[in-house]
């Protein structure tokens, strides 16, 4: 087996969204009277703003104001977005490393908006990736494996070919379900999620090397 591609997650993975994701789900929550915190972060992670609005008011018990709830969501995040967003630590030595070994590409469950905003704050991410696939140009966000097989497609290589990066039990279940490898970044928070499903989970970026991509 030859490597020939490893694709990137964007939230968690390439950029640390978290913070801003939060303050908007708190926000939007608040608007309608209830209250976001860490111990819904498992509705939220990992599919994307459309499936993370219709799991919060499912859960709130006011799913017919998903549009409504979705709308503030967004709207909050774009405002919060610039402010809180951040690289994650390492991600473009990683990308250094790894370019001119193995083709790049970043697959994200958010939509296409969010990713042109990453690429216009952080500049430098753009030149690395040969392809960008986003949530709302696929039919089913992870875990479904839509958004990978896309990806491999564009790349014109098969999906054993790929390695993904991924921080999520939804992203990790998507790669795997399309014959990708997956190597698992770990959480640093104290609310460890489950990637153990991955075929080689790290604690930074810093642990992933060529020979690493290649081992697969």
């Amino acid at each position: 087996m030859v490597i020939k591609a490893v694709v990137f997650d964007l939230d968690g993975v390439t950029v640390d969204s978290q913070p801003a994701w939060f303050e908007a789900y708190r926000l939007a929550a608040k608007k309608f009277g209830f209250e976001y915190s860490n111990d819904l972060a498992q509705l939220t992670r990992g599919i994307g703003v459309i499936k993370s609005a219709r799991n919060l008011v499912e859960h709130y018990g006011i799913p017919e104001k998903n549009a409504e709830f979705l709308h503030l969501a967004k709207e909050s995040y774009k405002d919060l977005f610039y402010e809180k967003t951040k690289l994650i630590p390492g991600v473009v030595e990683l990308l250094e490393r790894l370019r001119g070994n193995f083709k790049l590409a970043l697959a994200s469950s958010s939509p296409r908006f969010i990713i042109e905003q990453n690429f216009a704050k952080f500049p430098q991410l753009k030149k690395f990736f040969e392809v960008s696939v986003a949530g709302d140009e696929v039919e089913n966000t992870k875990p479904a494996p839509d958004i990978f097989l896309l990806t491999a497609k564009k790349l014109a290589i098969l999906p054993e070919n790929c390695v993904v990066i991924e921080d999520s039990p939804a992203g990790v279940e998507a790669a795997k379900a399309t014959g990708m490898f997956c190597i698992g970044l770990l959480d640093a928070g104290p609310k460890k999620q489950d990637i153990s499903t991955a075929d080689k989970q790290v604690q930074n970026l810093k642990e992933i090397t060529p020979e690493v991509i290649s081992s697969f």
